[in-house]
């Protein structure tokens, strides 16, 4: 009302769209009359996020029976980015996608690995964001462990000198993904619904408990517990110094790293990977106690 145009009361139902106002607000706080659109020259409509919001999931239900297109495939059509909608997918078709790769056992450690978010440490002396997937960097003669140098060319800072702090953000980023999954946060599979709770419903079905907002779909894990050991197992990798240099580089690298004599940098790898190893040996998720399984009938005889 006080920016003009008609006047509105209680009860009146106002048209408006989301819009880009150069902000970084959520989308409920970007909502704009259609007449501030028209008046307001910063003012766009934010098309990214009807296409996500709207387009996307109506266009993914009906194309899922389709062989082949899933929903990263549909948002990579529509100019949106695949990242966004692949994880969830991922871990909700797991059984299907083992069965047609033969297994997990046999999937290579990219494949494995393609959703998990890559460890993060800043720089402490420029501040330079570095970013680490594997253990070692570059390629031929010029390979080297990832923390050796600091990804900023101009930096001559070695993370490898600042290694308590990389234990402390790789044990905080750990409980992060731990708390989240303890966390318990349900979301509905159906992509029009998108209920997302933490209460688990009374009605359930043989796939799980049924949506309370939908009540047609099931309710799926937001972070499940293959989606954390997968997240772990991925720390373990980055920082593992002998399953590197015996399946990752090449016999030429591995003479070459030999020769380099990095010890020290081996010595903090593996302190590292020893931190993963033991929040690992606490996880019940890749093994069965058989002798826990099997108690019941051992006290019966």
């Amino acid at each position: 009302n006080s920016q003009g145009g008609r006047k509105v009361k209680a009860g009146d139902t106002i048209s408006y769209v989301i819009c880009q106002d150069g902000s970084n607000l959520s989308a409920s706080q970007r909502a704009y009359a259609q007449e501030q659109l028209q008046k307001q020259e910063n003012l766009s409509i934010d098309t990214q996020y009807y296409l996500s919001q709207q387009v996307h999931p109506v266009v993914a239900r009906i194309c899922e029976p389709i062989d082949g297109i899933d929903s990263a495939l549909i948002a990579m059509w529509l100019g949106l980015d695949p990242s966004q909608f692949r994880a969830h997918r991922h871990y909700q078709q797991d059984e299907e996608n083992d069965a047609l790769l033969g297994g997990p056992s046999q999937l290579t450690d990219e494949e494995k690995y393609r959703d998990c978010e890559r460890f993060k440490f800043f720089c402490p002396k420029c501040g330079t964001e570095n970013i680490y997937d594997n253990v070692f960097d570059g390629s031929g003669l010029q390979i080297e462990p990832g923390l050796k140098r600091c990804s900023k060319p101009e930096c001559d800072a070695s993370p490898l000198d600042y290694v308590i702090q990389v234990h402390n953000k790789l044990l905080l980023d750990i409980r992060r993904y731990i708390k989240k999954y303890y966390s318990g946060w349900l979301v509905c599979e159906e992509k029009t619904c998108q209920n997302r709770t933490r209460r688990l419903p009374l009605s359930f079905s043989r796939n799980g408990p049924i949506c309370q907002a939908c009540s047609k779909a099931t309710l799926r894990s937001e972070y499940p517990e293959k989606a954390l050991y997968t997240q772990l197992c991925f720390y373990r990798f980055i920082f593992d110094w002998d399953y590197a240099l015996e399946k990752v580089v090449s016999e030429q690298e591995r003479g070459h790293l030999k020769k380099k004599l990095f010890q020290e940098s081996e010595n903090q790898y593996k302190k590292l990977k020893s931190t993963v190893d033991q929040v690992l040996s606490r996880s019940g998720y890749s093994e069965v106690n058989l002798s826990k399984l099997f108690q019941t009938l051992n006290t019966i005889k």
